[in-house]
């Protein structure tokens, strides 16, 4: 989650506000998951978000570590077809 406070962190306050508003969140919502050590998790929905909106810097992977490939298989896919192809 260092990918999404460092993104937090170079926007100004007023942009901060509506990054959040755009996530369909709050700020502080925001900054309650990240402060939380990895004990909580933002939701599928919001992960989808915040990647879209971060342009792919922020990823679902990344914001969902644990179970990222159960809640989008086709992403655990295309890392399982990139990792054969590599090979």
């Amino acid at each position: 989650m260092n990918k999404l406070k460092h993104h937090i962190n170079s926007l100004s306050e007023s942009e901060r506000h509506e990054f959040a508003k755009d996530c369909g969140t709050s700020i502080g919502y925001i900054r309650k998951i990240l402060s939380s050590d990895e004990r909580l998790f933002f939701g599928p929905a919001l992960c989808r978000k915040l990647e879209d909106l971060t342009k792919g810097i922020v990823t679902r992977q990344e914001l969902r570590p644990h179970d990222w490939h159960e809640i989008w298989p086709e992403l655990a896919e295309q890392e399982h077809k990139k990792s054969d192809e590599a090979a």
